[in-house]
């Protein structure tokens, strides 16, 4: 496992580079203006979800706690209709 050092300028450039670092154990150190800054390495708290380890949903759980209000099915006012998108 390696101590990899570079400098957040290059990132941009060395996305796959690092990535391959990353993926076989080494730390990288990202600098600005030759100053660690940030240190990027693999997470392994958190599960990963397409490996099928989280564990199941239970069903209920929250039973009870969410309203939905008689006209929600209803048509929208037309005044929404002209309405801009928030961005």
């Amino acid at each position: 496992m390696a101590r990899i050092t570079l400098d957040v300028l290059e990132l941009a450039d060395r996305v796959t580079d690092v990535m391959t670092w990353l993926a076989a154990g080494d730390k990288v150190v990202l600098t600005i203006d030759g100053r660690p800054t940030f240190r990027l390495g693999l997470t392994t708290n958190y599960p990963d979800p397409l490996a099928g380890s989280l564990p199941p949903r239970v069903l209920g759980m929250h039973a009870g706690t969410t309203t939905i209000t008689p006209d929600f099915n209803d048509p929208l006012p037309e005044s929404w209709a002209d309405a801009e998108p928030a961005v």
